[in-house]
């Protein structure tokens, strides 16, 4: 396995506070320590919810939209989402959000991190 590291922009912090769901820290604690091993397969995008985010232009790596986490309070697969990007063994979690808050990923913030000139 490669060791991916996993870092934060300081933004996601705000986004778990806003998310006023109990129990949901530890869902998103969990789906961090599995993303690595997520990433590990072959495609992993098609068999766990993630969908690429595309007409984002020239960024690096890919960035991906993770729509299937698993949140044990509400007994749901759909209704948060983890936006991150993956650049060669960095993972970036960019954004985290209440799919019943917000309709879509932010797109700014997205290229904020991920564009390259």
């Amino acid at each position: 396995m490669v060791p991916y590291s996993i870092r934060e922009v300081p933004e996601v912090a705000k986004d778990l506070k806003k998310i006023r769901v109990n129990g949901f820290e530890k869902d998103y604690e969990r789906f961090k320590q599995a993303l690595p091993h997520m990433v590990e397969e072959t495609d992993f995008y098609r068999h766990h919810g993630f969908y690429e985010i595309a007409g984002l232009g020239k960024v690096a790596g890919r960035v991906f939209k993770a729509k299937k986490i698993h949140c044990k309070s509400l007994a749901a697969n759909d209704k948060f989402r983890v936006i991150f990007q993956l650049c060669d063994t960095t993972i970036t979690l960019l954004e985290a959000y209440f799919k019943g808050q917000k309709e879509n990923e932010d797109r700014a913030r997205i290229l904020q991190h991920c564009r390259v000139d």
